[in-house]
């Protein structure tokens, strides 16, 4: 039997975590790989981050991420 634990991760932290890796594109799959997420949970995730101008849809599987690590941190946004 499978046990679930249910976790509140704010959208801030969830673009802290994209912005540390250095990369500026990014998939549902390496935000599921990121956060230890299901690619569904992720995918609702991405679709919240892009709802509120954190990333743009680049192509069907990738992801341009709108902020920098420099910019996030000093609150720039």
């Amino acid at each position: 039997m499978a046990s679930s634990v249910k976790i509140k991760l704010g959208l801030d932290r969830v673009v802290s975590v994209l912005a540390g890796t250095g990369k500026r594109y990014v998939t549902v799959r390496d935000l599921s790989l990121l956060l230890g997420v299901s690619t569904k949970t992720a995918g609702r995730l991405m679709s919240r981050l892009e709802d509120e101008g954190f990333v743009r849809r680049y192509s069907n599987k990738a992801f341009k991420l709108m902020v920098t690590p420099r910019r996030f941190d000093s609150g720039e946004l």
